[in-house]
């Protein structure tokens, strides 16, 4: 009930057992009387002060986590006057995104300062906006409900998570036997351009014993790879080409991955997407802060993709280095990228398809059948 309304109803019942009073005198009438004039004086007590000079804030514990991670939003309340009979809960208006958090009441007795702190469990990818947060407080009778609605503004982003890879082994493609997806040295398909300094985990085939021995110090060979070791990524947005949200939501997460992977050799690596007016874009890196640019874009990124694969990969190549190492994924392959891919693949140009999902549509296996052998690198362990 709210507090006009309760209000009313009690001094209309007040006003009947003060009149009931003064017609019959009596112990029942008495009692009765100052019952409910207790209970008002009560009530108007709780509806003017509950909320004087009430100062609200919002804490978040983290602006920055990964999906399937826990947020902490403590709401604080500081009152002027701490009426002690009274409870407190609070509400948010959650985006539609956020999974179901129940609301918590809290009874603060003299305390001047009341905290409520509501657990967000396995949050999704995306950016979020915290936007009004509700304050509720009622009597100990339930008789009286109150609220008020606090406009403050919040906002925190939940990154995909990038760890699919840490253990991920799968068949090379080109070779035989397994090997990690981690990238791999290829100092074996290139020549020598220069000597560096030895670094930890280089391996001992790489060690300049020439240069070591003039120098006195250990040098490892420097490849043409290393030079220009760059590779893009590029991530197909299109509904068509996923059969649900779960499949894209993996395609996110592994190429979260391949960034993060390559941010710990310390390679330059490109975000290859579809913009606007199917024009593609590209987001370059190399920094700790292009790592967390690159996560923030695939954090906010929607199923909304028109252009083919094949076009927007076109669009992108002579604006990439040359030996650039290029990485698709998707879950559709039609002629188009077949075609691309194994052109690519035949100018000596290091090409992996990753498969985020398997499908069943007989022309797409006929195209991926096409693949192999060609001289792509083909991931299917995914789907």
């Amino acid at each position: 009930m709210n507090g006009p309304l309760s209000l009313t109803l009690l001094s209309f019942f007040t006003l009947l057992a003060y009149l009931y009073k003064g017609w019959h005198t009596g112990f029942a009438s008495t009692f009765l009387y100052y019952i409910l004039l207790t209970l008002i004086l009560y009530e108007s007590l709780l509806y003017f002060t509950s909320f004087l000079k009430m100062e609200v804030m919002r804490e978040i514990s983290s602006k920055r986590l990964q999906a399937g991670g826990k947020q902490f939003v403590t709401i604080k309340m500081k009152r002027k006057l701490p009426f002690p009979l009274i409870w407190y809960a609070a509400h948010e208006r959650w985006p539609e995104n956020m999974p179901f958090v129940p609301s918590q009441i809290v009874f603060p007795w003299f305390k001047k300062e009341i905290d409520i702190t509501l657990e967000i469990p396995q949050l999704a990818r995306g950016v979020y906006e915290l936007k009004e947060i509700t304050i509720v407080c009622g009597d100990l009778f339930g008789l009286m409900k109150l609220d008020k609605t606090i406009d403050r503004l919040d906002q925190f982003i939940v990154y995909p998570r990038y760890d699919l890879l840490g253990t991920w082994s799968v068949k090379d493609g080109q070779h035989s036997g397994h090997a990690s997806i981690a990238r791999r040295h290829s100092d074996e398909l290139t020549s020598v351009v220069g000597v560096r300094e030895y670094a930890y985990g280089d391996r001992l085939s790489q060690i300049h014993w020439k240069a070591t021995a003039k120098n006195h110090t250990l040098k490892t060979k420097e490849y043409e790879y290393h030079v220009s070791n760059h590779f893009a990524v590029f991530l197909d947005t299109r509904p068509s080409a996923y059969p649900d949200n779960a499949a894209f939501e993996k395609a996110i997460r592994l190429v979260a991955s391949l960034i993060y992977l390559g941010k710990k050799r310390q390679l330059k690596y490109s975000l290859l997407l579809e913009g606007a007016l199917g024009r593609a874009r590209m987001l370059e890196g190399a920094q700790e802060h292009d790592f967390f640019r690159v996560l923030e874009e695939l954090a906010r990124l929607r199923l909304d993709g028109e252009g083919s694969v094949a076009s927007l990969v076109g669009q992108t190549l002579p604006q990439l280095p040359r030996g650039t190492h290029l990485v698709i994924v998707t879950s559709q392959v039609d002629r188009s990228l077949s075609v691309l891919l194994t052109d690519l693949a035949q100018k000596r140009t290091t090409v992996e398809l990753f498969l985020a999902s398997e499908s069943s549509a007989d022309d797409q296996r006929m195209w991926i059948h096409k693949l192999q052998g060609s001289g792509v690198i083909l991931h299917r362990e995914l789907a």
